[in-house]
């Protein structure tokens, strides 16, 4: 382990990632942030291929629950009980491999406050070697048996267990000097500490937390017995002080300080002296009866974990600190309210396969068990019927076939009586591994844009992309087979390339929720949370995710020509990839372009022409078929807005009208994709590159528009040097209105529409002119208004065509006229035959 991670907090271990190929990351919190550990910790974990368990408190979930749409994929959430009824109070991390691990033993939860903002406490130890110490050895054996004091699901043994087996795959050998690991599921942590043997100097407390009768310190004075104590206070600690300094009096001399900042301490620290040499205990534990003398056996005994180690220096000493007067601490004085506990706690829901179904775990405390469940899914309620019982853990079970699920489910009992919402955890996906993990899974798009290393691994990760190609199609049309198919491309392309890519292709977003509430997490009082009591705050939180348009914008003019370069190469490789490859780079694409990497639009609708096309001409997937149909849509409107604001490039105009015909015999395909697909791909383009309106309401508005109308409007459109007005009539008729000559006009607007034989183009100035032109027949038809009603004209076989016939050149004679009683007759008689 580098000296730089030395007591550094689990985000600096987590992103610097010593263990090359780890296998499993285990963490256990009391209180946990959910949103903050997939940003700091799940990201890093799978960038490299890890599996990530996170076991915590299941009454100490942070307010917002967990980040993003669908079921939990990248790990696995274990929310647990102590059977004690005490609080499940551990910190740890296990980053772990078969060969190597990292085990970090301290202070903080897994939050903001605690992993970032409090000041904690944190030992690691690096296991790298042949074999493994005893330290080691006895962590895995207690997170063997830590099942058996806790309600938790099947699923959270199995996930304690993997990892206890990972740690020992090596034999143990002792080290000398290796740390003491203190458990309490078996006895109290203060009967594991040795008495001294002999006097002790003094002894140092750092804790936040005292219980209300101050026994755990009383306690811990009698088997120290120190000549003196120091006990550092930090701000809002929580103690009655009257009988803290009873206690207190009994030791000679007795210092009390508190930091000199105003960060919040939440390090556990006991350390005393004798001479030179020192013990240090450090962990979760509190100076509170829960935490020191009370085991997992015992009625309200906590869940701890903490080190024993002898030291040569002292970690109090490290604090900057001023002495202070206890009785004028600004100390919280417990009111220990009674504590309510809830008869029924609804602990996860595992979406399982084979045969497909959910499960919902649910521990039941006190009260009658639910007959069976009521579960709210995409707004139908279904049945979940009992199967199983464990203890206090009941198990409820719905057949479910694949498809859409939220990220929670609403559980309510058989009466329907609401129990709570449940985290729905996809755990085939959360159980597996990518084979090459993308770079995206540590780094957001617009964070790689700058790093030419990641650049080049991102255009790997696509190519490993592109060789995933979808199941075989079989002629089950069903939708049930249909789901089943594209839960395989999804974990096939999971599996060989990680999360982030595919939610890059699907553009489901990775930003992760703001963390919720006060993010401190810790115990209130001696035995079990307040929740009424006051919380700490968690600190300034980050600003809002990175933009592709101000990660472009911080780049140097170097930066930017690479990144061009990386995009003109991606186009050009990409032509042939599979479908879920196309989405991936196509939109990164388009993330580029309305970022602003190039600035003038024909320096890019060459290159999002070229990507669209490969896009479009990808080989269908229908699972994807959604995606596909909306991403091409975002394109084409992103293309159309290039070729109106750039340079003329009359071959671009001409490619763009072939393409938009394409996109006319598919329009109810395109314009079939869900709103949901179109606001996901179109999410972050709007700006200055593609403009303010280029959202997915207008996108789709415009794609509207455009399908709605033929070749005839685009060449209408370009008739915008016609003096006077051009508009289509509800019966398809051109109409034109002007004050040039009326006959002139017709014939050169009809010349100007050849490519549309027979068109109807109907001419309004100080008299009226109807015309019809067929190219093809050389047939010239014209019908104005004389007193007898209308004549019309027909010029047969104009060879030379009638370019000129509306400026300066005379019309030859025609080859018949007649008086008809309207336009329309005038068209039934000469033009119908």
């Amino acid at each position: 382990m580098t000296e730089d991670l030395v007591g550094a907090p689990p985000p600096r271990v987590l992103h610097d990632m010593p263990i090359t190929d780890p296998e499993e990351i285990l963490v256990l919190t009391y209180t946990s942030d959910l949103p903050f550990v997939e940003d700091v910790c799940v990201r890093q974990a799978r960038a490299r291929g890890a599996r990530v368990t996170i076991v915590y408190d299941a009454d100490r979930v942070e307010p917002g629950f967990s980040s993003g749409a669908g079921p939990v994929t990248d790990y696995v959430p274990v929310p647990v009980v102590c059977r004690s009824g005490g609080a499940f109070h551990p910190k740890l991390v296990v980053i772990a491999s078969p060969t190597d691990a990292m085990i970090s033993i301290g202070s903080g939860n897994a939050t903001a406050q605690g992993w970032h903002h409090s000041a904690e406490v944190w030992t690691h130890l690096r296991i790298d070697g042949p074999t493994v110490p005893v330290i080691v050895e006895d962590l895995a054996a207690w997170l063997r048996r830590l099942p058996d004091h806790l309600w938790i699901t099947p699923l959270g043994r199995e996930r304690l267990h993997r990892v206890a087996d990972l740690l020992t795959t090596r034999p143990t050998r002792p080290e000398p000097d290796e740390p003491l690991l203190l458990t309490n599921d078996r006895q109290p942590i203060l009967d594991q500490i040795p008495g001294p043997d002999g006097p002790v100097d003094w002894l140092g407390i750092a804790s936040p937390f005292f219980d209300p009768p101050a026994d755990a310190l009383a306690m811990m004075l009698t088997k120290i017995m120190p000549n003196a104590v120091d006990i550092l206070l930090t701000r809002d600690a929580q103690a009655d002080p009257s009988r803290l300094q009873s206690v207190l009096d009994r030791v000679g001399t007795v210092r009390i300080t508190q930091p000199t900042t105003s960060r919040y301490h939440h390090g556990k620290v006991f350390e005393w002296w004798s001479g030179p040499s020192g013990t240090l205990v450090t962990g979760s534990a509190n100076c509170t009866r829960a935490a020191l003398l009370r085991s997992m056996a015992d009625e309200r005994g906590n869940c701890e974990l903490a080190l024993l180690q002898q030291v040569t220096e002292s970690v109090l000493d490290a604090v900057e600190v001023v002495e202070a007067d206890l009785d004028e601490l600004p100390l919280r004085v417990p009111d220990r309210p009674a504590q309510a506990v809830p008869a029924v706690r609804v602990l996860a829901a595992h979406v399982l396969t084979e045969p497909d179904r959910i499960e919902i775990a649910v521990l039941v405390a006190t009260g009658p068990v639910p007959d069976h469940l009521i579960i709210d899914i995409a707004g139908t309620a279904v049945n979940a019927v009992h199967v199983g019982t464990d203890g206090l853990i009941h198990t409820y079970r719905l057949a479910h076939e694949p498809g859409d699920l939220a990220r929670t489910i609403t559980v309510r009992a058989d009466d329907g009586g609401l129990l709570g919402t449940a985290l729905v955890i996809d755990v085939h996906s959360a159980l597996s591994r990518a084979r090459h993990p993308s770079p995206l899974e540590q780094y957001s798009f617009p964070e790689l844009l700058g790093d030419e290393e990641q650049m080049q691994a991102l255009l790997e990760s696509l190519h490993r992309l592109a060789e995933v190609l979808p199941p075989r199609a079989d002629d089950d049309e069903s939708s049930v087979a249909r789901q089943r198919r594209r839960t395989r491309v999804e974990e096939d392309i999971r599996r060989a390339v990680g999360s982030a890519m595919l939610d890059l292709a699907l553009a489901r977003s990775r930003t992760p929720a703001p963390p919720g509430g006060d993010s401190g997490g810790e115990l209130q009082g001696d035995d079990a949370p307040e929740t009424g009591d006051k919380q700490q705050p968690a600190g300034e939180q980050g600003g809002p995710p990175l933009s592709a348009a101000a990660a472009i914008q911080a780049q140097n003019e170097r930066q930017r020509a690479y990144a061009r370069q990386w995009f003109q190469r991606l186009v050009e490789q990409s032509a042939q990839w599979s479908l879920a490859a196309q989405l991936a780079s196509f939109r990164s694409l388009l993330m580029a372009v309305g970022g602003g990497l190039w600035t003038h639009p024909q320096d890019w609708t060459w290159l999002v022409y070229d990507g669209l096309t490969s896009l479009w001409y990808a080989e269908e997937e229908d699972t994807l078929a959604h995606e596909h149909a909306a991403l091409s849509a975002v394109g084409l409107i992103a293309l159309r807005h290039g070729v109106l604001a750039g340079e003329t490039d009359s071959e671009l105009a001409a490619n763009f009208d072939e393409r938009l015909a394409e996109f006319r015999e598919y329009g109810e395909w395109i314009l079939g994709a869900p709103n949901e697909a179109y606001e996901s791909y179109a999410r972050e383009l709007s700006g200055y590159t593609l403009g303010p309106r280029f959202t997915a309401a207008n996108i789709r508005s415009d794609m509207a528009w455009l399908l709605d109308r033929n070749e005839l409007d685009d060449a209408l459109d370009a008739l915008y040097d016609i003096p006077g007005t051009v508009e289509r009539a509800t019966d398809g008729a051109v109409v034109v209105r002007t004050t040039k000559d009326a006959k002139r006009m017709a014939i050169s607007v009809l010349d100007r529409l050849s490519d549309f034989p027979n068109t109807h183009v109907a001419v309004y100035a100080q008299t009226e002119v109807h015309g019809w032109w067929d190219r093809r027949q050389r047939r010239l038809i014209l019908a104005e208004p004389v007193p007898a009603g209308w004549r019309a004209t027909v010029w047969r076989n104009l060879m030379a065509g009638i370019a000129g016939l509306g400026s300066n050149r005379a019309l030859p004679p025609p080859s018949e006229t007649t008086i008809v009683a309207n336009p329309a007759e005038a068209w039934a008689k000469m033009g119908k035959h």
